[in-house]
């Protein structure tokens, strides 16, 4: 059996019931929990840190998934890097999905040249079987 996954649940964000992260929260915390397990350790450390320092939230001014300042972090590096999409985060990826429900066509396909896919399958019933 493998290794229980890092555990991350929306108590660990102390976000109070009116809290305007909240409803971003709640998507990023249950994608997590539905790639938790397919995530390699180090993934779920980058994943359940972005979540935790709320990383993943959204700016009003950054309306579409391109003007997210983690869109922007990725995309700078990878210019630096001579587009090598071995440098490009599937945790950054599904913060974006949780956050966006549309992500730019050549950021998806930068995704499937690395990851061979952009399906995000949900895994959440065997994460929290293995917890």
């Amino acid at each position: 059996m493998p290794p229980p996954p890092l555990a991350l649940s929306l108590k660990d964000l102390e976000l109070k019931p009116n809290d305007d992260k909240l409803q971003q929260a709640i998507s990023c915390i249950r994608i997590y929990q539905a790639q938790a397990i397919r995530l390699a350790r180090e993934q779920q450390e980058e994943m359940c840190d972005i979540i935790k320092s709320h990383d993943y939230v959204r700016a009003r001014t950054a309306k579409i998934a391109s003007a997210h300042k983690l869109y922007g972090r990725t995309m700078n590096a990878l210019k630096k890097k001579g587009k090598r999409v071995e440098n490009l985060s599937w945790p950054i990826y599904l913060i974006l999905s949780a956050v966006y429900k549309k992500l730019p066509k050549r950021y998806i396909k930068l995704v499937r040249r690395l990851y061979g896919t952009s399906f995000i399958g949900d895994y959440s019933n065997t994460y929290r079987t293995l917890l």
